[in-house]
């Protein structure tokens, strides 16, 4: 299984302009959906989530933990953004930036996941809110959403089973 993986990840590489193999498919200004990716550290997950990216037809890109200071607009090509000269602030929490998807795709991304046993705790759609934001200040915000959201408790008493 894992030699079919591996396959299926070289498949998804593509060639850049000057040549070199690069580890992402990049949206070049075209309007298509995209998915950033985040320390997707277990091989055969980040497959899965790629090819669950591949039947939508969404692009994608792996961001490196030396572009976590570069605003989320310049990582996702938007016209107006440049990198970031800041020193890069790292996490090790695995994270998808979704840009671009909308409606049935936007739910067929997320069952897709789910299908595949390829879930991601930690999500957000960029928005014109959060395209100024650094990848760090993105997964601040996502991780303290999700603290608040786990600590809730649910008020009611479980029903009995009858």
């Amino acid at each position: 299984m894992f030699y079919i993986l591996f396959y299926l990840e070289v498949i998804l590489l593509s060639i850049n302009s000057s040549g070199e193999l690069s580890k992402f498919l990049l949206r070049e200004k075209t309007g298509m959906a995209q998915v950033l990716l985040y320390n997707i550290a277990d091989r055969e997950k980040l497959v899965k989530i790629k090819l669950t990216l591949l039947r939508l037809g969404v692009a994608c890109r792996e961001v490196a933990p030396e572009e976590f200071a570069h605003p989320l607009g310049w990582l996702l090509g938007r016209e107006g953004y440049a990198p970031s000269a800041a020193e890069p602030e790292t996490f090790i929490d695995e994270m998808l930036v979704m840009d671009g998807l909308q409606g049935p795709a936007f739910s067929a991304f997320l069952d897709g996941l789910r299908t595949a046993s390829a879930q991601v705790t930690l999500k957000a759609v960029a928005t014109e809110h959060n395209v100024d934001w650094s990848s760090a200040q993105l997964h601040r915000a996502l991780l303290a959403e999700h603290q608040a959201m786990s600590r809730l408790k649910p008020r009611h008493p479980a029903k009995k089973r009858r």
